[in-house]
């Protein structure tokens, strides 16, 4: 079962990071994504990394598709202030249908109270692979 955005329950001083559309050329179709991001994550945030994609063989509006979590390989805390780590995110099954075009969301909050600012995640850059 995909885990839908709609599904969260964030915390405080949630901030939002969308890319543009991406279209894949012809024969370049993917069933997976994978999502890098380089990511200061102390104890009491979260990052949490979603997928809006479409069928190659669709022409319906991009817009009315859902964003789909994808999963992290590592869901540790940073342990201090210059502790960033590569994390890969991806769907944990493949699609039934190759995409023709995705977009990436980036969810960024803090878990504590809503007056904590001191203690933000951080992601220094993102690079995405669409994969066969």
């Amino acid at each position: 079962p995909s885990k839908l955005e709609s599904g969260i329950t964030a915390g405080a001083g949630r901030v939002r990071y969308i890319t543009k559309q991406v279209s894949l050329a012809d024969g370049f179709e993917s069933k997976n994504i994978k999502v890098l991001l380089s990511q200061y994550k102390p104890s009491g945030t979260n990052i949490q990394v979603f997928i809006k994609q479409q069928a190659a063989n669709l022409t319906s509006p991009f817009e009315a598709e859902p964003y789909i979590q994808l999963d992290p390989d590592d869901t540790s805390f940073s342990t201090s202030n210059d502790d960033y780590k590569e994390v890969s995110y991806s769907l944990s099954t493949d699609l039934t249908e190759p995409m023709g075009q995705f977009a990436i969301k980036i969810v960024l909050y803090c878990d504590g109270a809503p007056d904590n600012t001191a203690t933000i995640p951080l992601v220094r850059d993102m690079r995405a692979i669409a994969l066969a």
